[in-house]
């Protein structure tokens, strides 16, 4: 006798799946269904109609369950790393986790640590960054941007013994401060802080000397200290959306500099060798800021500045095809703060 076919729905959270199914499969098959569906595994599926979890071993007809039936599904999208991902992790060396709604390191990733140099947990639940996080000894790169990570949650003994790491990503989390370890990771050539709290960096960041790009957008910082002088690395800073009223004169030390943001701020003016100084910058925005026209053309070294950045302005708009005659549209899709039109001493920006 064939087997007949029934329609049901299963609710989770805020969706509604529609299932076929025969009446005479298993709860336990009816899970395997659902797993591409919802990303939730067998093991932490919960299946309940009317007030009673479903037994795997039963059927959906001995569990009463009819045409038209629903069923709730409780469980959490959690992260299963069957063979082949970890095998696949070992091979590439890289494990990327991102958006796998996690609130934890999975143990599964501890085993592969000694062997990774790209881990990717960002834009999960994760709370806490234990100390045998120092287990990733040829750890490259570390991406942990859109977590709830706090001061207190993160083992910095253990993240600072990471001595051949070079990318650090710790953007969008709830952090208040930076601890003076973080001048421990001398490798360190990108590190990214934005969307947090932090109200200073540590002057201990004067040792990263190989570093080539900072970000710290959208925090509370007022100062930054004279140290970064010694961060001669650096080729793209963006230090927009914070409190900054001025930039210590140490900063004219970035000789590599190529790209500085530092738009939204309460800037008034920039360190006076600047441009001089800093004989590659070619991208510089000051929007928002209290530094005009004017005042630029006060600093030595702007001549040479502002030729750089047409010609650069120029090759990225040959690069995504804007005409001439489409000025305006190109300093919006260049982010260029400086049309090349002549002002009359309103602000820079």
């Amino acid at each position: 006798m064939e087997e007949s076919n029934i329609n049901i729905t299963v609710k989770f959270i805020t969706e509604s799946i529609p299932i076929t199914a025969s009446h005479d499969s298993t709860v336990q098959r009816l899970k395997s269904i659902l797993v591409p569906l919802t990303s939730v595994h067998p093991v932490d599926q919960k299946l309940i109609f009317k007030g009673r979890i479903l037994d795997n071993e039963k059927s959906l007809r001995e569990s009463e369950i009819s045409n038209g039936a629903k069923i709730m599904l409780v469980g959490t999208k959690d992260f299963r790393a069957d063979k082949g991902r970890i095998i696949l992790w070992k091979y590439t060396k890289r494990i990327d986790l991102a958006a796998e709604n996690l609130k934890d390191i999975p143990e599964k990733v501890w085993p592969c640590a000694p062997f990774i140099r790209t881990l990717n947990i960002g834009y999960n639940s994760i709370q806490q960054v234990p100390h045998r996080i120092d287990c990733f000894i040829e750890l490259r790169e570390l991406y942990l941007s859109g977590n709830d990570l706090s001061d207190e949650s993160i083992s910095w003994r253990g993240l600072t013994s990471l001595k051949l790491l070079q990318v650090l990503c710790l953007a969008l989390n709830c952090l208040n401060t930076l601890p003076p370890t973080l001048g421990l990771l001398t490798s360190l050539q990108r590190l990214d802080v934005g969307h947090n709290n932090l109200t200073a960096l540590p002057i201990e960041i004067g040792n990263l000397t190989e570093l080539e790009d900072l970000d710290v957008n959208n925090n509370w910082i007022s100062s930054i200290p004279a140290s970064i002088g010694n961060c001669t690395s650096l080729i793209k800073v963006n230090l927009s959306s914070n409190y900054l009223s001025e930039l210590p004169d140490e900063f004219c030390r970035s000789h590599n500099l190529k790209a500085l943001d530092i738009s939204d701020n309460a800037m008034k003016s920039l360190p006076n060798s600047l441009f001089k100084m800093c004989d590659q910058l070619s991208n510089l925005d000051l929007r928002n800021t209290e530094i005009t026209r004017d005042t630029l053309l006060q600093y030595e070294g702007w001549e040479d500045f502002d030729e750089r950045r047409r010609a650069e302005r120029q090759r990225r708009r040959e690069e995504i095809f804007i005409p001439a005659e489409f000025d305006e549209l190109a300093d919006i899709i260049l982010s260029d703060p400086y049309p090349d039109t002549d002002t009359d001493g309103s602000s820079a920006s």
